[in-house]
């Protein structure tokens, strides 16, 4: 499967996770009954491990701050932003080959 992040792609993409939460409230009305207040806008969240050269995962960190476009197997969800710290490992016994761990959020506010 293909993953690009504004147009930077994700080198040997892993199994990712998909999340997509469900954004509600819950209010207990004064007779006991239980209303549900749901969001109109649910964002998605991915996360995913990719491997490659140490440029290739540098050009991929540089990323984070700004929203950008996360293509999924052909699928674009805009306005994502990388979430957390991104880590990055040299493979065991692969000099100068690197795994990184990401995590995008679609920023659904707007």
């Amino acid at each position: 499967m293909s993953v690009t992040f504004d147009s930077v792609e994700l080198y040997h993409a892993s199994p990712f996770e998909r999340e997509t939460p469900v954004r509600s409230a819950e209010r207990i009305l004064l007779d006991g009954r239980s209303k549900i207040v749901p969001a109109a806008n649910a964002g998605t969240r991915f996360t995913f491990t990719c491997m490659g050269t140490l440029t290739q995962m540098n050009n991929l960190i540089a990323k984070v701050g700004a929203a950008y476009t996360l293509n999924v197997g052909g699928t674009n969800y805009t306005n994502c932003h990388i979430l957390g710290n991104p880590r990055t490992r040299e493979m065991p016994g692969s000099p100068g080959n690197y795994t990184l761990t990401l995590t995008f959020v679609q920023d659904t506010s707007a």
